[in-house]
């Protein structure tokens, strides 16, 4: 009976050891992925966008966030990671900022880590830029997650393009002209009058910033092809 009940507390000795060291392995192994509901490939992607309104109120960076978690257990001491960002595998990218660093608080699984987004330099097109850890420093602490979420793409487009661009008031569309015209008015497409005054106005303001010495301004689909106001006196 005695050697029964030796060898139960020495079965259960042993247990307990093995139990201690696979969650010191499974805490010391814990693995960070992004996490958001919208995906591209199976990556986390967030999209966002900068609209005419930003352009008129001066508006070149915007704030967002997303989720990072974190496979394993948690603990009761905060953990310390780190991200870096890199140009997506696009033809047009935009500065990304990312914090100096981010912390998974004690006993949580998860945080939401900001970062700060430059306006792209283009109009109308997709720029695309990676977040992503940054192993080499958290490397000790946090190792590599799932494969598709150890980066997270950050997808930004400028449209300048207004819904129902009044051509017959404006001419044809381009984002230097609309540029041009917001910069005069200090207003959007849908507050100008498209009236005759307006016209003038317009007419004569691209009139004056030529004949000052300032560059003409080129169409967006037709580089070689100066904008146009239409004169409404002719």
């Amino acid at each position: 009976m005695k050697r029964n009940i030796s060898l139960i507390f020495s079965l259960l000795f042993i247990f307990s050891a093995c139990q201690k060291e696979e969650v010191e392995e499974y805490v010391s192994g814990a693995r960070l992925n992004f996490n958001n509901d919208y995906k591209v490939e199976n990556v986390p992607t967030i999209r966002c966008s900068f609209t005419d309104s930003d352009y008129l109120n001066k508006t070149t960076e915007i704030t967002d966030s997303i989720e990072v978690v974190v496979m394993g257990l948690s603990t009761n001491t905060d953990r310390t990671f780190y991200c870096t960002t890199a140009p997506a595998d696009s033809l047009y990218s935009m500065p990304v900022t990312v914090a100096e660093s981010y912390i998974i608080p004690k006993n949580t699984y998860s945080t939401f880590i900001k970062f700060s987004i430059k306006a792209p330099g283009n109009f109308g097109k997709a720029n695309k830029t990676y977040i992503q850890f940054d192993q080499s420093k958290n490397t000790g602490v946090f190792e590599p997650g799932n494969k598709e979420a150890q980066q997270c793409i950050i997808d930004c487009i400028y449209t300048l393009l207004p819904i129902g661009w009044n051509t017959d008031a404006w001419g044809k569309f381009s984002n230097g002209k609309y540029k041009f015209m917001i910069d005069h008015f200090q207003k959007l497409h849908d507050d100008i009058p498209p009236y005759r005054q307006e016209q003038e106005e317009i007419y004569d303001a691209y009139q004056k910033y030529k004949a000052a010495g300032n560059p003409p301004i080129m169409d967006d689909s037709t580089p070689a092809k100066e904008i146009e106001f239409i004169n409404v006196n002719e």
